[in-house]
């Protein structure tokens, strides 16, 4: 079976050489995708590095620039725009390529690839979805805008929680992994032009404990680097507006695939 994508470009830099892919959504991160990719550089024998580039004008996604260090570049060259929509192109690869699992992470060096091992032995142990947490005991996070904090404790997990019956400590953390199976699920279908903004994300955690599959959440390291404009596309109102709607979409099962 092969999965639908997006138009996008697709290009090869290096020989398929694991079972794991870690796929990256950016989009003009600069010399912050650029000190994250030399960091996820001694991972390179654990998993295979894809890269999702929304429409990058920066350079730092040029294929000269990732040279050596990545497996393949896909570029979205779709009318429609978003981190979804970079998802949908870098998973269904990730499936037609015959991954087993993938682990996604977002591009703007937030994530600290240390917790890729345990990423991996979640994943290789029989969890269908693993969620990075930077709020369970061995996780870490810097910086992190206080309204981001109350939006994740207050809004974010108690709305997944009351949708699901799963209670997540840090369900918004884009550091996520998920199995073949569970992509594949028939109630799932996640390759819908609807998913465009970051609702594929919530979505993933709305489902997973809706289709009774096993889940785990991993600690993990998220950093917001002092100095530099914040690390995130929503910083707005309008974007925060936005994601709690894509957030009450999600958790009223307007997603739903009905069969």
């Amino acid at each position: 079976m092969t999965f639908p994508m997006p138009a996008h470009t697709s290009l090869t830099l290096h020989p398929h050489n694991c079972s794991v892919a870690l796929l990256i959504g950016v989009l003009n991160e600069g010399a912050q995708f650029t000190r994250q990719l030399d960091a996820l550089q001694p991972y390179r024998e654990q998993v295979d590095i894809i890269i999702v580039d929304g429409g990058s004008t920066d350079g730092a996604t040029s294929p000269e620039a990732l040279a050596g260090k990545i497996r393949t570049l896909l570029v979205n060259t779709s009318s429609q725009r978003g981190l979804s929509v970079q998802y949908r192109i870098g998973l269904a690869h990730a499936l037609n390529e015959g991954y087993d699992a993938i682990i996604m992470m977002d591009g703007n060096g937030k994530d600290g690839p240390a917790a890729i091992p345990r990423f991996l032995e979640a994943l290789s142990g029989g969890a269908h979805f693993v969620q990075g947490s930077r709020f369970l005991p061995g996780g870490e996070h810097e910086n992190t805008p206080p309204l981001r904090v109350f939006g994740i404790r207050f809004v974010f997990n108690p709305l997944m929680g009351l949708a699901t019956g799963h209670r997540y400590s840090d369900a918004m953390n884009g550091f996520k992994g998920v199995s073949r199976g569970f992509l594949t699920h028939p109630r799932l279908q996640p390759f819908r032009e609807v998913f465009c903004g970051y609702n594929l994300q919530y979505y993933l955690n709305y489902m997973a404990p809706r289709l009774g599959l096993r889940i785990m959440e991993i600690p993990v390291s998220r950093k917001y680097r002092t100095g530099v404009r914040v690390q995130s596309k929503i910083t707005s109102p309008r974007a925060y507006f936005r994601v709690l709607g894509e957030l009450l979409a999600t958790v009223t099962g307007r997603y739903n695939v009905n069969q």
